[in-house]
């Protein structure tokens, strides 16, 4: 109880830590119970009650729909086919696409753009989109992060363009003349 009382995060998976004293002392009474039959209800009850909570948390789970599902919001399908960036949390943007940087994770990801002003961010972000060169940079968070990350990276911004921002931004790399994107031209990594 002291470990849980300690912990800074209270879930469902710390109470783990009674599994072997529960089995001990389970197994314990099991085996100091003087009728035999008794002691095998008691054991079958048990198991019937552990298998049951396993069999709802399975089945529950499939109907209430993956985790994914209920966070993403209704999508209007800009691209297909492309590498792209997503911030915010639309995880269905991703549908027909390829995730261009390891950006994948709002909950991660928000709050690790929320340090752009730290030096180890920024050159993690310039060279994951310079290295993979997201072709759409699709912006659904709440607090505008594609117009921070422009502003700390000026650089970027004069290759991408800003081509809706209504509901959301969305940035597309700008094409050189001959066909290749201009972000092509600048180098890989410091």
């Amino acid at each position: 109880f002291l470990v849980l009382f300690l912990s800074p995060k209270f879930s469902g998976i710390q109470f783990i830590i009674f599994a072997p004293i529960f089995s001990f002392f389970f197994s314990h009474f099991l085996l100091l119970t003087k009728r035999k039959i008794i002691a095998e209800v008691q054991f079958l009850i048990v198991s019937i009650i552990m298998l049951g909570i396993g069999y709802y948390q399975y089945f529950s789970i499939e109907k209430k729909g993956n985790f994914y599902e209920k966070i993403t919001l209704n999508h209007k399908v800009y691209t297909k086919n492309e590498r792209i960036m997503v911030l915010g949390n639309q995880l269905a943007a991703y549908k027909n696409n390829t995730i261009a940087t390891p950006f994948l994770n709002w909950k991660i990801t928000r709050n690790y753009f929320g340090n752009l002003d730290e030096y180890s961010v920024i050159v993690n972000l310039k060279n994951s989109i310079l290295t993979d060169k997201p072709t759409f940079i699709l912006d659904y968070s709440t607090d505008n992060t594609a117009k921070k990350i422009f502003e700390r990276m000026p650089f970027l911004k004069t290759h991408y363009q800003i081509v809706s921002s209504e509901p959301h931004s969305i940035y597309k790399i700008i094409e050189s003349e001959k066909g290749t994107s201009a972000i092509n031209a600048l180098p890989k990594k410091n």
